[in-house]
């Protein structure tokens, strides 16, 4: 299955696509993480299938409208999915049930990014991913839902991990405290990865893990 995209092409007809009724709470985010696109993240999320020229050509890019490369918007999807599960559900992807977006502005290589994240009931969030050079939204409107969490008042967001996935050893001692959350606030993550490998259509981008009941 493949897709492809007629820039300003236009002329199909048919319903305008449905508006988002995602309202981004007037408040302080639960959760903030950090992270970082690399010089080079363009190429080897190229290693993926994306072999549009307008992200690894500058003069092709050129040719298109755009001053320079840029990153994949499916990758920029994988980043804020990868880190809305650290910050949630760290290290338990399967409890993820169903993420989306709306696509605001393009992002560029070499560039810090944040995610923010707001609790709005029981086992979902929405969520904004930012430019921390420019503070504008890459993607805005973002829903991140999950499945058997439970609440926890001290971390002010979803659970952590629970103590019946882990099994120590006998002589490990008693297991300690996994502040994941207090840990993401603080400490900025620099990793670079290749991302997902789902993408929608420019606006709007929804997927649904197939181990959601």
């Amino acid at each position: 299955i493949s897709s492809t995209l007629f820039q300003e092409g236009g002329g199909f007809g048919g319903q305008p696509m449905p508006k988002s009724a995602v309202v981004i709470p007037d408040a302080a985010p639960d959760v903030v993480l950090d992270d970082y696109i690399s010089p080079t993240q363009n190429v080897l999320y190229r290693l993926t299938g994306d072999t549009n020229l307008v992200h690894v050509d500058p003069e092709f890019a050129k040719s298109r409208g755009f001053d320079r490369v840029f990153m994949q918007g499916l990758c920029s999807f994988g980043f804020a999915c990868r880190m809305a599960i650290q910050g949630l559900i760290p290290g338990e992807p399967e409890r993820m049930t169903r993420i989306s977006a709306q696509m605001r502005s393009i992002l560029y290589m070499d560039t810090p990014i944040q995610l923010l994240l707001w609790r709005t009931a029981p086992g979902k969030a929405c969520f904004r991913l930012t430019d921390r050079n420019t503070g504008a939204a890459i993607l805005d409107r973002g829903v991140f839902e999950c499945q058997g969490l439970r609440s926890d008042p001290d971390l002010s967001i979803f659970s952590a991990w629970p103590l019946s996935n882990h099994s120590p050893s006998r002589n490990a001692g008693p297991i300690p405290e996994r502040p994941v959350l207090r840990e993401a606030r603080k400490r900025p993550s620099s990793r670079s990865c290749i991302g997902s490998v789902w993408e929608g259509a420019l606006g709007t981008a929804a997927s649904r893990c197939p181990h959601a009941a």
